[in-house]
């Protein structure tokens, strides 16, 4: 009978996973301490075959390789068996570690936590460079067509008026260097205020573009460049007649932009940067159209 009855108190041991080394008494008392295996019976599965991860994690103390080894087997068997195990839910899974080993698994969620964070603040660093090497692009290349024109301007009207042998591709290579020359082009403009022989009337660079050269050399936002050059090239042009309500649309506009502070892509949200911009668009259109 005292056999059947320790047997059965094994597999009672065994079952709330507790050593079963001992003799009975050992066994009873063991099964008399409360448990350290803490589990809500609200969260175990329904099914009967379910693996989940356990963590269990000690400190020691540095020594060599073979040393440390054999002295984390055993003080990782002594915490398997005498620290207190608890169940906790770590990125969706069911975890059981001791003390150490949940500070071990919260201090690991914490470093991923940050390495994904980084990986965003590098992935919209990339977008944001990718979007001004674009900008930047489309500026040069404008630049770069704007300059032949011009150039091609030089040349037939030296044909025109020196020579009198212009003819209607020279006509077409005026008109087209004319819209260069009164035009507006902040960036380029802007580089006129500094390096050689810089200007320095700043007013009415500002008066032009509504911002100071250094502001102008620092936008990027190739939406706000256009729009800032099309107000030059309508203040700048006698054959364009502005209105009140377009010049309050272009210090609101101003405004907005300064308060934002120059900002990249500002057109993908809806606020009042956004309107502004759409208002002296329209009005800008209005004018040039007439």
């Amino acid at each position: 009978m005292d056999a059947r009855s320790k047997a059965n108190l094994k597999r009672e041991c065994r079952r709330r996973g507790l050593s079963t080394s001992g003799e009975k008494t050992d066994l009873v008392q063991r099964l008399r301490e409360p448990s350290p295996l803490k589990i809500s019976a609200t969260t175990l599965p329904s099914k009967k075959e379910y693996d989940i991860d356990c963590v269990v994690a000690v400190s020691i103390p540095y020594d060599t390789p073979s040393a440390m080894i054999s002295t984390a087997r055993t003080q990782l068997a002594i915490a398997a068996q005498r620290d207190p195990l608890e169940e906790e839910e770590r990125a969706g899974k069911t975890v059981i570690a001791n003390p150490r080993g949940g500070s071990f698994l919260a201090h690991m969620a914490a470093e991923v936590a940050a390495l994904r964070q980084d990986h965003l603040t590098l992935q919209q660093r990339h977008l944001t460079l990718q979007y001004a090497f674009q900008s930047k692009h489309k500026e040069l290349e404008l630049t770069a067509v704007g300059f032949r024109d011009f150039r091609h301007r030089f040349i037939s009207v030296y044909k025109r008026d020196i020579l009198g042998e212009a003819d209607g591709n020279d006509q077409t290579y005026i008109r087209s260097g004319n819209t260069v020359v009164h035009s507006g082009n902040c960036k380029r403009d802007a580089e006129l205020y500094s390096g050689p022989k810089p200007r320095s009337d700043h007013s009415v660079f500002e008066k032009l573009y509504g911002v100071r050269p250094e502001t102008a050399a620092n936008i990027d936002d190739f939406s706000t460049i256009c729009l800032l050059d099309k107000h030059a090239t309508i203040v700048a042009n006698p054959q364009y007649r502005t209105t009140p309500t377009f010049d309050n649309q272009f210090k609101k506009f101003i405004t907005a932009l300064s308060e934002r502070g120059f900002p990249n892509e500002f057109l993908e949200t809806r606020d009042v940067l956004t309107d502004a911009y759409w208002a002296l668009s329209r009005e800008a259109a209005e004018i040039m159209g007439r």
